[in-house]
């Protein structure tokens, strides 16, 4: 059975400049930290970038891992979310991870000042899985059972995430930009408009033209990322026992049936099964299936 290594996934709350080896050890093997800082203030230095991590404020580090130098206060407090994408999405990250995921990979880094509200919501989810994993320090997780937590925390962050531009996006060329205008929009209406066309209306770009450059940049072409991110949330949804009609509904689907063939189509898993047999499924292959 797959079971994760002991750093594959970690979430964590680190008080003081004392535990900071903590985060050192996360940063040096794994592709994915989001970090969060509580109280204090902490300095993130890489080659000829230094960053200031404020109190509620969101630092991203994404990609190979790299020698990022830090420093925290002795009153910072800081939550941590950190996972190697590559263990749990395999040789084929690109393909399997999320379009949000890949994006954040590509960008390498991001940092946001979240308000009161978006910085509240964030530490409780990190809160709840911590305590989840905190009452159950014995057990050996299964590779599905932590993957379905990675993909919960970054539902969550992808809510955040597009209320904000994050400052790192200007010094990036211009695709960046339409990328993240593009997923920002679908994160908005993807219930409502599952055709290319709208976001390319929506950001005066062709269709064409915006799918090559959202490849460029996620991977994915623009139907893909939409694709993706129904399949995602219907998923969830599913397993949150929502009634079938009232899902495909929300998602914009005409009829149950449409909803169902899509479905399918895309998991080879009809609902009624997924429903039933999901939490045994193992995420990563139904993620990976056309």
């Amino acid at each position: 059975m797959n079971r994760e290594p002991q750093n594959a996934y970690v979430i964590d709350f680190i008080t003081g400049s004392k535990h900071s080896k903590t985060l050192d050890s996360l940063l040096e093997v794994n592709g994915f930290t989001a970090i969060i800082v509580n109280t204090g203030y902490m300095s993130m230095a890489f080659k000829e970038i230094q960053v200031q991590v404020n109190t509620k404020d969101l630092f991203i580090v994404t990609g190979p891992p790299d020698n990022w130098a830090h420093i925290l206060s002795e009153q910072c407090e800081i939550w941590v979310f950190s996972f190697d994408p590559s263990y749990f999405y395999g040789p084929y990250l690109e393909k399997n991870a999320s379009a949000f995921l890949v994006f954040l990979i590509s960008l390498r880094y991001s940092k946001l000042t979240l308000t009161s509200q978006d910085f509240s919501m964030l530490v409780q989810w990190f809160m709840l899985l911590y305590s989840k994993r905190a009452k159950s320090v014995s057990q050996v997780y299964e590779h599905k059972i932590v993957l379905r937590e990675i993909q919960i925390l970054l539902r969550e962050l992808g809510k955040i995430y597009f209320n904000y531009t994050p400052e790192v996006i200007v010094g990036h060329p211009h695709r960046y930009t339409i990328a993240f205008q593009f997923l920002r929009q679908l994160e908005l209406h993807f219930r409502e408009q599952h055709g290319v066309q709208f976001y390319a209306d929506s950001l005066y770009l062709s269709a064409d033209h915006l799918s090559r450059v959202v490849k460029k940049v996620t991977r994915k072409t623009a139907k893909q990322c939409i694709e993706e991110k129904i399949m995602n949330t219907a998923k969830a949804l599913l397993l949150e026992n929502k009634a079938i009609a009232v899902i495909s509904t929300s998602l914009g689907f005409k009829t149950t049936s449409h909803f169902c063939y899509f479905f399918k189509k895309h998991t080879s898993y009809t609902t009624s099964s997924f429903r039933k047999f999901g939490h045994k499924i193992n995420l990563g292959k139904v993620i990976r299936e056309k």
